[in-house]
């Protein structure tokens, strides 16, 4: 099989890779690999060796030649090319993200098109259901991303109706992490300013969140092994792809190392977040806001009876292997795909002033023997145990999804396993809460 990757030197375009490269070797899958990048990596590099490589853009319609020439003779054709970066240029976003999609099946001639969508397609969702494939993908308004991944779906659709004998599939992931990607998820939302101030282990005794604040994750292999089997088995249509437990507030105070959460309201982070856009403080707009508070909770029941799909690492284990990444300054680096080196970050301490070494590293036991006053409006976050407490003072409860999603859980840690390492993550049974999220699988210790 010929498979064609446009943006496989992305985030999870080198995971695919690796993931694709496992095949071969472990699977003895005969499969011929052909890479689309705007810059050629190191083509000895693991895993973009044994890779034809084809340096374009595919949203430049002068590149539309070479494009063509690069997906000849292809079974197969995955789409990942996007840009998220600079977002304060609207149209080179449109180009590469909407116009780009365009060039691609204008160009493809092959059987299959997997291309990929994500969460932020889909319009606005309640935060108390699972959402399913067929709900409307219409976007957020307000959120760029959104709107490009919206218009990006109805491209599809028109090309599905057009071209009858080319199966198309579209994979739609929660927001997706890794350890690898630290440093590259952190220019894209935080900027390289902000980047230098994360620590490796982040401490934040205060965290003032939205009630709003819920969503997904999964780690960028898991992503890779649902487009490989998508691949593999030819599935049309669309699939959602998130790990479990459903991330809240709650959740994201632990992961934080939290005393105590802040009620936030969301247009007052909203506010803060455009202004300091808007300034070029940090480089993430208002629009994610908007798209963090309206995605939906997706079902992935789907990818389990289509495509055997089970996630590997959880939702929690994901978000915290990427701050461990962001904050070491871990990640594919530019010289290991293009051969040129880069000074590498100094540690995050180095450059944080004294407030921000305060707020990430402040010890929890000292706060804690501080005074209480104020304890109707912050409140503290639970430790992780099977019974947490859930008084969030002025926070309403997060509302709970219908239906548990267990058919792609996690699978529980091995006996033998320290609860010391990622396997806490693995299990969270102190999330599993009616008063949270039904959804959550509790997972013995």
């Amino acid at each position: 099989m010929r498979i064609v990757i446009t943006g496989a030197t992305g985030h999870v375009g080198t995971a695919l890779l690796k993931r694709l490269q496992e095949a071969r070797s472990e699977e003895a899958a005969d499969l011929e690999l052909v890479g689309v990048a705007r810059r050629v990596p190191e083509k000895d590099a693991a895993p973009y060796r044994d890779v034809e490589w084809h340096s374009l853009d595919v949203g430049d319609p002068r590149d539309q030649p070479a494009l063509e020439k690069a997906f000849a003779g292809a079974d197969a054709v995955v789409h990942l090319a996007w840009l998220i970066q600079p977002n304060h240029e609207r149209e080179l976003l449109r180009r590469t993200n909407v116009a780009g999609t365009a060039h691609v099946l204008a160009a493809a001639r092959a059987a299959h098109i997997v291309c990929a969508s994500s969460v932020g397609a889909y319009s606005p969702a309640p935060k108390n259901q699972r959402t399913k494939e067929d709900w409307t993908a219409g976007g957020i308004r307000g959120s760029l991303y959104s709107v490009d991944k919206a218009a990006q779906e109805k491209l599809l659709d028109i090309f599905a109706k057009e071209n009858p004998d080319v199966v198309v599939s579209r994979l739609r992931p929660a927001l997706t992490f890794s350890a690898g990607a630290g440093s590259e998820v952190g220019r894209y939302f935080l900027g390289k300013v902000l980047l230098r101030l994360v620590p490796r282990k982040p401490r934040l005794p205060l965290l003032p969140l939205p009630k709003e604040l819920i969503f997904q994750a999964v780690h960028a292999d898991d992503v890779a092994d649902a487009y490989w089997r998508v691949l593999e088995r030819r599935a049309e249509g669309a699939v959602n792809i998130a790990a479990e437990p459903v991330i809240n507030p709650n959740a994201l105070g632990w992961v934080f190392n939290t005393w105590r959460l802040l009620p936030l309201p969301l247009p007052v982070l909203r506010a803060a977040v455009e202004v300091s856009w808007r300034l070029r403080l940090q480089a993430t707009d208002g629009g994610w806001i908007d798209m963090a508070a309206g995605a939906p909770i997706m079902d992935t029941g789907r990818a389990h009876e289509l495509l055997g799909w089970t996630p590997r690492r959880s939702s929690l284990e994901s978000l915290t292997e990427m701050l461990d990444g962001l904050g070491s300054g871990q990640g594919r680096q530019d010289e290991r795909r293009t051969g040129v080196r880069r000074r590498r970050t100094r540690p995050a301490t180095a450059f944080a002033p004294a407030a921000v070494r305060w707020l990430t590293y402040f010890p929890s036991s000292s706060m804690a023997s501080g005074s209480s006053s104020g304890s109707n409006v912050l409140a503290s976050v639970p430790a992780p145990s099977p019974t947490p407490s859930l008084e969030l003072g002025m926070l309403s409860p997060w509302p709970a999804p219908s239906e548990p999603d267990s058919r792609c859980s996690v699978p529980e840690p091995s006996s033998g396993r320290s609860r010391s390492t990622s396997s806490r993550f693995m299990s969270a049974s102190w999330i599993d809460s009616s008063e949270i999220h039904a959804s959550t699988r509790a997972a013995e210790p």
